[in-house]
């Protein structure tokens, strides 16, 4: 009997300790599941500083975006005078690199990769740059509208390859303001000694001219 009574003892100490460990563990598990889930961005170490952050992910600026007949009327007398001034040029401009992408999916992620360098982007981040479309350029499921998400990375990607090889990326900051089909779309990446850091994408035009603006014809 009284061996009985000790071993009841001892498994009841037993569990006591080991509930108080795992109790607090627990709760931090409990409180965990429960944050919300950002752009990737906000969970990376980029290094990136707080403008940069900012920038790439849009905070503030699309929340009073551009109106279909604004965006209508900016982007064609952007390009009008795009136009003018590429058939009048002072020096006929020579590309003596031309940027090419590797984009492949991997999971959720796409990998994407610099086969051949270009006028201003040499290489990407780490030498390959993964992207979480879920988190980072579909968070929230906004780009539900523009059909499959492959294709729209793909046309994101050209994008940045084809401002490339027109000469028109600078270092730090730069905004692509496009459209996908009959939709708007606003492309953020940043360039850092010839690497391509990141880049996201919104459904919108912003009003704001955040680094340097470029307009360009949708892709055929």
């Amino acid at each position: 009997m009284k061996n009985n009574l000790f071993k009841g003892f001892i498994f009841m100490l037993s569990f006591m300790l080991v509930f108080s460990v795992m109790s607090p563990a627990l709760a931090n598990a409990s409180e965990l599941q429960e944050l919300p889930i950002n752009d990737s961005l906000n969970h990376e170490e980029t290094g990136f500083d707080e403008l940069t952050n900012n920038f790439l992910l849009g905070i503030g600026d699309f929340e009073n975006p551009l109106s279909d007949e604004e965006s209508l009327s900016i982007f064609n007398n952007k390009i009008l005078e795009n136009q003018y001034s590429n058939d009048h040029p002072s020096v006929e401009q020579f590309n003596l690199f031309r940027l090419a992408f590797s984009v492949v999916r991997s999971g959720v992620n796409y990998v994407v990769k610099v086969t051949s360098k270009g006028n201003k982007i040499k290489d990407v981040r780490n030498g390959k740059l993964e992207v979480d479309v879920n988190k980072h350029i579909n968070a929230k499921n906004r780009f539900k509208d523009y059909g499959d998400m492959d294709k729209l990375i793909k046309y994101i990607v050209e994008d940045i390859r084809r401002v490339d090889e027109g000469k028109l990326i600078k270092d730090g900051h730069n905004s692509i303001k496009t459209f996908y089909g009959d939709k708007k779309l606003e492309i953020r990446f940043y360039v850092k000694d010839g690497k391509l850091q990141s880049f996201n994408a919104f459904p919108d035009h912003s009003k704001k001219e955040a680094g340097n603006v470029i307009w360009l014809v949708p892709q055929s």
